[in-house]
């Protein structure tokens, strides 16, 4: 595409440089106009992630915190996006779903405002999605109990 002027811009110009073809091999990591960052992708990263996620409670009207950890086989880029949903008894969403960019191997904790939650028990489902997008096979779930 020509720039202002009619000239012809570079890869340079795009922030693009290949100085060894060998770089092609172990990954890209892209940049987006927002600085958002991908994270590099090994090649052969097809085994899909998977999400473990333990039990919490919470009063109404405080924020619970449920520790989980998204497991991916190596290789791995050793990052991933979690998918997190809160239903109630009867399935309905009871809490806005929300994406997590997190790190693999590892625990995590994410904080679950229980302030609109009746005392009941919910379900969290969570999927994750590694950065070289192999998804999680269905949702792993855990128990969110919400006291008076």
């Amino acid at each position: 595409m020509p720039a202002a002027g009619g000239r012809r811009r570079s890869p340079a110009d795009h922030g693009v440089v290949v100085s060894s073809p060998r770089l092609l091999t172990h990954g890209v990591s892209v940049t987006d106009t927002g600085a958002d960052q991908s994270g590099l992708v090994p090649p052969g990263v097809t085994k899909r992630p998977t999400v473990v996620a333990w039990a919490a409670t919470a009063k109404t009207g405080t924020i619970a915190r449920m520790t989980y950890m998204v497991n991916d086989p190596t290789p791995s880029s050793g990052l991933a996006h979690v998918r997190l949903l809160v239903r109630n008894v009867a399935g309905e969403l009871a809490t806005r779903a929300a994406t997590i960019p997190v790190t693999t191997n590892a625990r995590h904790t994410v904080r679950i405002k229980a302030l609109g939650l009746k005392p009941g028990v919910y379900t969290v489902y969570l999927q994750a999605t590694d950065v070289a997008g192999n998804v999680q096979n269905g949702w792993s779930t855990a128990k969110l109990t919400v006291t008076p």
